[in-house]
């Protein structure tokens, strides 16, 4: 049985003022959290009868970690408004404070001494500007710089193999310009994006390490703590091209569509992995970022007409490398995935609506995800679904 417990608390808090074109806000926000997380083996009562029941006490227990996070967040924003010209200026930054204590239990599941590990880190000063100029009352054009900021979690110290010496928190620089229009019918806008992720976090399976990690031959006790999470080199940079457009077709039917063109690439070499492999590869500049395809296109059609309302969608994505290494056979092919919704509102009943969702409606093959960058290991997308719901409000 796993073992989990989460508990978190905090708060926010804010002041403003305005002095007539200018709008100033100061805010702090704040949140602990303490989370167990573990893994335990209990004899099953009686296994003829097909009962669920189990032993309290366990027979075995794999792990055992407690951690204790608390998170600062103080931030500054400045919003000026000049007739058409609107400009936001801020800084922000961040505190994580984490400690990890290890229950001491060893591959074997004999006890061990217990391991004391803590991450500390301060953010240093994020900014963000942008404005927002109005040609006239349908038409808007927009620009942007900001500072994300990607926290290290206790999920970083949950793996016995991370280095929290080395391991930074994330940073991504993001610049976009577009522009945005909305007519009566109609309604469309376009933005290029620009984005340079430093420091940006990857995991690697225990595997890398060690091809014999674990039990070949049997259970794997010590899954859920092996592995590491380590930054990739100088990080990931992406860039690209947003389009959408949705229109009235006429008054029972809304028609949209969006467009994305993406490449993401890492900017430095640096050592990575395959499970499978359990050796150190070399994952090169250039290459690209897996499970990032180039293209996603999509198209939905919405009818609505007294009691009933539908909706069909269709979302292509391009083909994606596979694993950062970028295997030629491990390269995913594209896929297009189809899912329709309908509901019907009863009449002289309107507090009553039967609705039918079909995902995947043409029962598409596809590979929905991955493990990690790595592993070589991929989860199957969801085969057609269908499901029917009847709502009741009261």
């Amino acid at each position: 049985t796993s073992l989990y417990d989460h508990e978190r608390s905090g708060f926010t808090t804010k002041v403003r003022l305005e002095t007539g074109i200018q709008e100033i806000e100061a805010g702090l926000w704040y949140e602990n959290l303490d989370r167990n997380f573990g893994r335990a083996w209990r004899q099953i009562i009686d296994l003829t009868t097909g009962s669920p029941d189990y032993y309290t006490d366990p027979q075995l227990i794999d792990f055992q970690q407690h951690f204790t996070t608390d998170e600062y967040k103080i931030y500054l924003q400045d919003t000026i408004s000049l007739d058409q010209l609107t400009i936001t200026a801020g800084v922000q930054t961040y505190s994580t404070d984490i400690e990890a204590i290890k229950d001491g239990w060893d591959a074997k599941g004999l006890p061990a001494a217990g391991l004391v590990t803590a991450y500390d880190q301060n953010s240093d000063l994020l900014f963000t500007l942008g404005g927002v100029y109005n040609l006239s009352d349908a038409t808007e054009l927009f620009a942007s710089f900001a500072q994300n900021y990607g926290a290290v979690g206790d999920w970083a110290l949950e793996k016995t193999g991370t280095d929290t010496s080395k391991l930074e928190a994330s940073v991504a620089d993001n610049y976009e310009a577009g522009v945005r229009f909305r007519g009566d019918r109609f309604a469309l806008g376009a933005t290029a994006y620009f984005v340079n992720y430093d420091n940006a976090i990857t995991f690697r399976t225990a595997d890398f390490f060690d091809a014999n990690a674990g039990s070949a031959g049997g259970i794997n006790y010590t899954a859920g703590t092996t592995g590491s999470y380590i930054n990739t080199g100088d990080g990931i940079e992406s860039r690209g091209f947003e389009a959408n457009l949705s229109f009235m077709a006429s008054e029972v039917l809304d028609v949209s569509t969006g467009l994305t063109l993406n490449k993401s690439e890492y900017m430095q070499s640096f050592i990575g992995g395959t499970a499978n492999a359990g050796a150190d590869r070399t994952i090169n500049a250039g290459n690209e970022v897996p499970m990032t395809p180039d293209t996603i296109f999509n198209v939905a059609l919405d009818y609505h007409q007294g009691p009933v309302t539908a909706s069909l969608t269709a979302n292509y994505q391009g083909d994606t490398a596979g694993d950062a290494l970028n295997t030629a056979s491990l390269y995913l092919p594209s896929r297009t995935v189809v899912d329709l919704s309908v509901s019907y509102t009863i009449p002289n009943m309107e507090n009553l609506t039967l609705q039918l969702n079909v995902n995947n409606l043409l029962d598409e093959d596809y590979i929905g995800g991955s493990l990690d960058e790595f592993s070589q290991r991929y989860m199957r997308g969801s085969p057609r679904t269908a499901m029917l719901n009847l709502r009741a409000k009261f």
